[in-house]
């Protein structure tokens, strides 16, 4: 958990509400988002290799997405089906 995104868009593959939803990751600092229209090999590039060579900005990137997560939600799942399944 708390490991950096960086998402980009295929409007062939994009339901309603990816882009929002990766936009909330982005929002909280966790996250990059790159639409298909601005997706160049060198642009996505460029970002990446900014993620990847700024510590700071890559450790607060990680902060963010693990205070997005909970860290025991598949034994919280697990324990749910446990109690429906009796």
């Amino acid at each position: 958990m708390g490991n950096v995104r960086m998402f980009r868009s295929f409007s062939r593959y994009v339901r309603a509400g990816t882009v929002q939803k990766a936009r909330v990751l982005e929002q909280a600092g966790g996250a990059a988002v790159v639409l298909e229209a601005d997706s160049s090999g060198q642009e996505l590039f460029r970002i990446a290799c900014g993620i990847l060579h700024d510590e700071t900005r890559r450790s607060s990137m990680e902060t963010a997405m693990a205070s997005l997560g909970i860290r025991d939600a598949a034994e919280r799942i697990l324990q749910l089906i446990l109690e429906i399944s009796g």
